[in-house]
């Protein structure tokens, strides 16, 4: 089945017409500092990469997850253990599934970004400001007791309730994660290029932080507001899902701004799927069965 919610407007919270900052942060528990671990079955197409990142089950043979981790950032090229005969482990609540990887699709814009980074003698690691950091994983395998999550096209505005999650660390950069790593949730809500003022480095420049809106949903950190979850690594991948609808998948995590040194973030940043309609219908299209 092909996962995608169509180009006009799906259902939304009841109220519509209220989405303002209020009312994302009535969704919010107060208690949701760093988020929580969701009720079983609450994000049911949510999986693991074992080998490090979260990521989504998107159609019968697609794994959607977010470049940066399937991509040598020394070359640009597919890493080896995502190329066509890799296998791969991915963990769905307690469960293990084994697969094949047919082929894996990373966005060119991402792709590209890191040769060049690479040509230029400068880090990739944050390339997604100015790219596309999104990809699917094409499998064989046998994933049918995994439920799917819809792509949904349509365009995320300033103040919409989203929920972020991820299996990543729970403290802060550079902070001890369980083991084994555990997924976690939290309601979050968009902000806008504002939010990136007091950025840290090179994110304070007005054009990257143009880059960086362009190519990213933006939401609320804790440095932001503190009821509100921030990604870290481990995270990377993982689906932002309207917060109304867990099925509905708007956005891939990708990567965060620092205010301080604290290593906990003040936005997080969600590749921004609804700028992506022709190449992810492609994809669907072709591949998602």
């Amino acid at each position: 089945m092909k996962s995608l919610v169509g180009l006009t407007l799906v259902a939304v919270l009841s109220g519509c017409g209220q989405n303002n900052q209020d009312t994302a942060l009535n969704l919010i528990n107060a208690h949701l500092i760093g988020g929580t671990v969701p009720q079983q079955g609450e994000f049911p197409a949510s999986v693991r990469l074992l080998g490090g990142c979260t990521a989504a089950k998107v159609a019968s043979k697609l794994i959607l997850t977010a470049a940066h981790c399937v991509t040598d950032r020394t070359t640009g090229a597919i890493r080896a253990s995502y190329n066509n005969g890799a296998s791969i482990r991915i963990q769905h609540g307690t469960d293990i599934y084994s697969l094949k990887v047919v082929e894996t699709l990373a966005h060119e814009s991402y792709l590209n970004a890191v040769k060049a980074a690479v040509t230029g003698g400068y880090s990739p690691n944050n390339v997604g400001k100015d790219s596309y950091d999104v990809a699917f994983i094409v499998v064989s395998g046998d994933m049918r007791a995994i439920p799917e999550a819809e792509i949904d096209l349509n365009a995320v505005a300033e103040t919409d309730p989203l929920t972020v999650g991820g299996y990543g660390c729970e403290e802060k950069l550079g902070g001890a994660s369980p083991n084994p790593p555990r997924y976690k949730t939290g309601e979050s809500y968009a902000v806008g290029i504002s939010a990136l003022k007091g950025a840290r480095g090179s994110y304070s420049a007005a054009a990257t932080q143009a880059s960086i809106y362009k190519h990213n949903i933006l939401t609320a950190g804790q440095k932001l507001n503190s009821k509100v979850p921030s990604i870290c690594p481990g995270d990377s991948g993982g689906p932002t899902y309207r917060a109304h609808d867990h099925r509905l998948i708007v956005g891939v995590n990708s990567y965060y701004t620092f205010n301080d040194e604290s290593g906990i973030s003040a936005t997080n940043w969600h590749t921004r799927l609804s700028n992506l309609k022709t190449w992810i219908l492609d994809i669907l299209d072709a591949r998602g069965e």
